[in-house]
């Protein structure tokens, strides 16, 4: 029984079908058939191990990977990194330094531009095309690592990012969420980031005390949106026209506040690539985890991991922004 058949470009047809069920679950493929030539196919399938998450997580990216070269997106994608450093006991969104220099050789393997995120709001702002084989890299929470090794790496290959700071933070430490891997870790320093900003680096608000906006209402909601601009403003002397909402929370009310707020857009967490100006106020990001493989960071830059995080967001009954461990 076929699920579901589709033309795609050039004479392309696409068919998903379950070729089987059985002990080790459902078994899934996806058919190319091309009006001329061979057919191809990629499977994914669940097997009953100790391996089955990867496995599973692996098989499935492929699939999406084939799906999305067929019904490719233009868009922009935007990673979203947290701590890098060298932490055998980090929580799942730290990343090894050796990890990171990895991943920052493929994408000049692959032949792609970094942009900045002004560049891309830019962009989509005033309905521009954006630009091919382009990603724009990001930085949440402003760790100390992000000085010591993120930007290290970056400042050889030549590449640049955009920082989101909590501004209550600067210079301090990651305590707003305790028993948290990474909490109590130092944070950067004004000084430190008057540095980084004069080599390229971009540092924009997190609010100011990294709470969740959609719980807050009035005089709180504003002052996480215009006190923590101000203060970033003010101590390096650089516009700071993007926000981030902490943890990617927003609905549309906080998202009227940004914007009341005099921003050009904010950062959210969907899972997807930047087209169009309607994604001003909740501009989507990719996680990097530790867990990230080769196939899953190309599938991030790429723009078909939108289809992965999609279908796994389906299986758990639900859209889930906290790190998982994911491909």
């Amino acid at each position: 029984m076929r699920l579901g058949r589709r033309t795609a470009g050039r004479g392309q047809e696409l068919v998903w079908a379950p070729e089987s069920v059985s002990k080790w679950g459902k078994w899934f493929t996806v058919h190319i058939k091309p009006r001329r030539g061979q057919v191809g196919e990629c499977s994914w399938a669940r097997p009953m191990s100790s391996d089955r998450p990867r496995a599973g997580s692996e098989a499935l990216l492929l699939a999406c990977m084939t799906w999305g070269r067929v019904f490719a997106r233009r868009g922009v994608p935007i990673l979203c990194y947290h701590r890098v450093a060298d932490d055998a006991a980090g929580d799942i969104s730290t990343v090894a330094p050796a990890v990171f220099r990895e991943q920052m050789g493929w994408l000049q393997e692959w032949g792609f531009r970094i942009v900045g995120l002004e560049e891309l709001v830019s962009l989509l702002a005033c309905h521009e095309p954006v630009p091919r084989r382009s990603v724009v890299l990001t930085f949440d929470d402003g760790y100390e690592s992000f000085y010591h090794e993120a930007s290290e790496t970056m400042r050889e290959l030549g590449y640049t990012a955009s920082v989101f700071v909590p501004t209550d933070y600067v210079s301090g430490a990651a305590s707003w969420e305790e028993g948290l891997a990474g909490s109590g870790e130092k944070l950067l320093s004004w000084e430190q980031m008057g540095e980084l900003a004069g080599a390229g680096f971009s540092f924009y608000p997190h609010g100011v005390t990294h709470r969740p906006l959609t719980q807050l209402t009035g005089p709180d909601l504003e002052r996480e949106l215009r006190e923590s601009r101000e203060v970033l403003e003010d101590r390096l002397g650089r516009p700071a026209r993007v926000f981030c909402y902490p943890y990617g929370d927003c609905e549309a009310r906080v998202e009227q506040a940004a914007r009341a707020a005099g921003y050009d857009g904010a950062c959210g967490l969907t899972p997807d690539v930047n087209w169009s100006a309607e994604q001003l106020w909740n501009l989507c990001r990719m996680q990097v985890l530790r867990t990230t493989t080769r196939r899953g960071f190309e599938a991030r830059v790429t723009g078909a991991f939108r289809y992965y995080a999609r279908l796994r967001s389906l299986v758990r009954g639900g859209a889930d922004r906290r790190p998982r461990d994911d491909g």
